[in-house]
């Protein structure tokens, strides 16, 4: 197994409790008084799941990681693993979510792949960042990349992270704007006075469509630490995401980073009922509502000592609340990945782990192997499905895609049918 497909694969093990990952670090090194609180969770399977492509030994896709879709309605998508080298592709789907063919073969070394979805704009070029490649600093690949591919599948190094104040492990990938500028985080680097070691507590940057990058924000501790997930940016350039940790009690921020370079702890997490621990990034509605997931807290009786995560709203005035709190149980999932929202103001996601128990096939200690979830606007949850492990896939850790019609498409980075545990492409029809 490559390097790069070992990282993708501990990193998505590592948001699992009981598997450990800098996420299980941090926890322990918090301090709260456990809250008990537990929300009704009512599951209604009545759409229609359907397996639409698996993926096998390279050179195809392997661990899939993300899924964007074009105005014709194409799907594109990126891996941990697979391909000529073994290192991860870039792929294509079409409108049936058929596999058509492999766009790019990661090569290993310098050349890595994103480990969060890529983005595309409208002349079919691909934006991402890896948390390695570059040089041969931090991981022994380098510091981290920003990078693009043509659409004739040539690809160009746009910026290589240097540590220090420049930053470094910029694993949540990047958006774009109309202009065609990049912005993105960095999970360490930045004010090196912050963190254990001087390693810095990440940054927010942002790369012009000419190439230079400018550093937006320096996290402090105070304002957040560990940035894992990717900013969203409103029609008015202000940018908001979250911190893995940091903040008043260490347990994670939400923040707002002003388009005039002004930033604001929209709220700081405790170690409680309402979550913390957020390594996801944000949604918005059109009213300016954020909607967001922690790892962790909630139920504090789920599968570990640090709860099952949360779903929250932060509306536009400021006011924090708790969507929903996962147990874990064969009626419910755990450790909620990204979310999505329709035009009705519902919310759909997935869970790494939980809903029906699967021993055999899923993650260890036994706990589900994942769920996908939809909440309505009141907050009442319905699972459209429970991975098996088997033939659908299990521990879902990306958002899902939801159309007009309101069907969903979506991945499952691994599978237990097979010789590789390649993962699935799925869609589910209401």
């Amino acid at each position: 197994m490559s390097a790069k497909k070992q990282h993708h694969e501990k990193s998505i093990r590592a948001r699992i409790p009981g598997v450990g990952g800098r996420a299980a670090n941090v926890a322990l090194t918090l301090a709260a008084t456990l809250v008990l609180a537990v929300f009704a969770t009512p599951s209604a399977l009545a759409q229609t799941f359907r397996v639409t492509y698996r993926f096998r030994c390279p050179p195809d896709a392997e661990f899939p990681i993300g899924l964007v879709r074009d105005g014709v309605g194409d799907f594109y998508g990126n891996s941990g693993g697979g391909g000529n080298a073994d290192s991860g592709t870039l792929f294509k789907l079409d409108h049936d979510l058929n596999f058509e063919r492999v766009l790019y073969n990661f090569q290993g070394g310098n050349d890595l792949g994103s480990d969060s979805a890529i983005v595309r704009d409208a002349q079919g070029n691909f934006y991402g960042s890896s948390r390695e490649g570059g040089g041969q600093g931090c991981h022994g690949f380098g510091c981290g990349t920003v990078f693009r591919i043509s659409h004739a599948s040539k690809r160009t190094l746009l910026h290589a992270f240097q540590d220090g104040q420049d930053g470094s492990d910029p694993v949540g990938g990047v958006i774009r704007d109309a202009a065609g500028n990049l912005y993105g985080t960095t999970q360490n680097g930045g004010d090196l006075t912050c963190g254990q070691g001087g390693r810095g507590c990440g940054t927010v940057f942002k790369i012009t469509k000419a190439g230079k990058k400018t550093e937006l924000h320096r996290f402090n501790g105070t304002d957040g630490d560990a940035p894992l997930a990717p900013v969203i940016r409103d029609a008015a350039g202000n940018l908001y995401g979250t911190t893995a940790s940091g903040g008043g009690s260490g347990a994670g921020t939400v923040f707002k980073l002003a388009s005039d370079g002004t930033e604001t702890v929209l709220h700081s997490f405790k170690v409680d009922a309402d979550g913390w621990g957020p390594l996801t990034g944000l949604v918005q509605d059109a009213a300016g509502n954020l909607y967001g997931t922690t790892s962790s807290g909630g139920n504090f009786n789920c599968l570990s000592p640090f709860g099952c995560g949360t779903v929250f709203q932060l509306s536009s005035a400021g006011t924090f609340t708790t969507l929903h709190i996962f147990d874990g149980s064969p009626s419910d999932g755990a450790i909620p990945s990204p979310l999505v929202l329709d035009t009705s103001g519902n919310v759909y996601g997935t869970t790494q782990v939980g809903g029906k128990f699967s021993a055999s096939n899923c993650s260890s200690p036994p706990s589900g192997c994942g769920t996908v979830f939809k909440l309505d606007p009141s907050g009442k949850e319905t699972i459209l499905h429970n991975f098996t492990g088997l033939k659908d896939g299990q521990t879902p850790t990306a958002s899902v895609i939801v159309d007009k019609r309101g069907n969903l498409f979506g991945i499952a980075p691994f599978s237990v049918d097979g010789k590789c545990n390649a993962g699935t492409v799925f869609k589910i029809t209401p």
